[in-house]
């Protein structure tokens, strides 16, 4: 017998010692004679006199305690079964190392908040609850989700060597609420010109919605010269009504390898550039509208 807690309670023992026939038929052996205070035990040997609880039944046939004795045995095997499941449904799964190809994050009401992937499963755009093609070629990385469901930011790199040719990227990015990236952290590799820096944009208050609608049937399209020359209409098109935002700053590396910090007008042209070039030489430049340089500030006099 096992005590648990200080001894085994009358009501326990009441439940328990319910008679188990042994043997042949008509003998009988109550393992619990009688109900015992708390700490107390009596096993099927003891000749204590107090009546039990619940009077002997001698005259159950074999074929009955068999059936019985199968019944408690397979109780307590699906109660220890049931405790297991519950006691596994409550701990959290832990993985030590996991191969997947993609993961959604999302909210209890199920809107994606973040997405990790490769390229081949990089998921489309989604603003407003519409989906769009993606602009370029899908990236591995990770896209950012806000509350509402939408797209707002994201991180994405690649680089590899074809025909001897190396082509490398990487970017960090930003969105405005309702719009593209506002600020990035942006790497640009080809066959050895580098370029990295922080990016700002200006983004118009219009959703960006207004031209994904107006690019998304030219993006369905077959590559060739007409989807090409349509799409370039477009954007001209976007720019001049103000959809498409400008870049308003940068400072980083040129593929030059100038230092450079250039500040732009609303129409993403440079008005101001500081740059230390190459070989150390430092000048700040002052340009127009058209991109001619109307003043240069050197470090020599």
């Amino acid at each position: 017998m096992v005590m648990i807690g200080g001894g085994i309670g009358p009501d326990i023992l009441a439940f328990v010692r319910t008679n188990v026939h042994i043997g042949g038929e008509g003998r009988s052996v109550a393992i619990f004679r009688a109900a015992t205070p708390r700490g107390a035990f009596v096993d099927s040997d003891s000749t204590t006199t107090t009546p039990p609880i619940m009077p002997a039944v001698t005259s159950n046939p074999p074929t009955r305690s068999a059936a019985s004795r199968a019944y408690v045995i397979a109780a307590t095997l699906f109660g220890i079964l049931g405790l297991a499941a519950f006691a596994r449904a409550v701990q959290k799964p832990r993985f030590d190392e996991i191969d997947v190809e993609r993961i959604n994050i999302i909210a209890p009401d199920g809107k994606p908040r973040l997405v990790i992937s490769n390229a081949e499963r990089a998921p489309d755009v989604i603003i407003n609850g519409k989906t769009y093609h993606r602009s370029g070629s899908n990236e591995a990385g990770m896209i950012f989700y806000n509350e509402e469901g939408s797209e707002n930011g994201g991180m994405g790199f690649s680089g590899h060597t074809r025909d001897g040719h190396v082509s490398a990227n990487a970017g960090f990015m930003f969105d405005q609420y309702g719009q593209d990236q506002t600020v990035g952290l942006t790497y640009d590799e080809q066959d050895g010109r580098r370029s990295a820096g922080l990016r700002v944009w200006d983004r118009p208050n219009q959703s960006v919605t207004v031209l994904a609608d107006m690019v998304e049937p030219i993006k369905q399209m077959p590559n060739g010269p007409e989807k090409t020359r349509r799409m370039t209409a477009v954007r001209d098109s976007a720019m001049k009504l103000g959809l498409g935002g400008a870049q308003r700053v940068f400072v980083g590396k040129q593929s030059d390898r100038t230092a450079t910090v250039v500040l732009a007008d609303a129409q993403s042209r440079p008005r101001l550039r500081l740059v230390v070039d190459s070989v150390g030489a430092a000048r700040i430049e002052f340009l127009d509208d058209a991109g001619k340089v109307l003043r240069t500030l050197s470090a020599t006099p």
